[in-house]
């Protein structure tokens, strides 16, 4: 999958990104006029030097009331998804079944989900997928209340919601992902 031409543009690969949308122009069978990326160029370095001379800092996702009131619903969710996503994992541990099978079928459940998060991001967008994916979770563990002494059953509904938990924690690292984005947070990236 190619890099988005604009990321790359306001990272400062200007080249890369010409040659990402020359190659896409390519494989769709459109003729690349030089001229056209000559100016696509300069318009690119124009936009760059813009862009870099703007600071950025945490204050700013605090601005305005929209991005104000997204940003905390973003820190909430991830929180409240983190925080669940951990007591799941580390409730495998009281289910009377072997330890290494349960963890086992839990981690078989994460490829599945990482693609049904993919989908779920692409498709239904962030927040419907967050709703979602955070309420079938919520659902599977309210079913297991009345079944707490079946434990086939609650093991069952518990990796069911495993699974829809790994979605809404998948989900939830966008906040993270936009951070480091913005340069806002520093997290993965080597130091220079």
């Amino acid at each position: 999958m190619k890099e988005s031409s604009r990321w790359l543009i306001t990272k400062g690969k200007i080249d890369e990104a010409i040659k990402i949308l020359e190659e896409i122009g390519e494989e769709n069978g459109k003729e690349i006029v030089p001229r056209l990326m000559k100016s696509y160029k300069t318009t690119a370095e124009e936009e760059y030097e813009k862009s870099s001379s703007i600071n950025v800092s945490i204050l700013d996702l605090f601005k305005t009331p929209n991005i104000r009131s997204n940003v905390v619903f973003m820190i909430l969710n991830w929180g409240l998804t983190s925080f669940l996503f951990e007591a799941n994992f580390r409730n495998v541990a009281n289910l009377p079944y072997s330890i290494y099978w349960t963890f086992a079928i839990y981690s078989l459940l994460e490829f599945p989900s990482d693609i049904a998060s993919i989908w779920g991001l692409d498709i239904i967008g962030r927040r419907f997928s967050a709703v979602a994916s955070l309420g079938s979770f919520s659902v599977m563990m309210i079913i297991c209340i009345p079944l707490i002494d079946n434990t086939l059953l609650v093991t069952i509904f518990g990796m069911i919601g495993r699974f829809f938990i790994i979605c809404s924690m998948n989900t939830a690292q966008q906040l993270r992902l936009l951070l480091e984005d913005l340069d806002l947070l520093q997290i993965s990236k080597p130091c220079e």
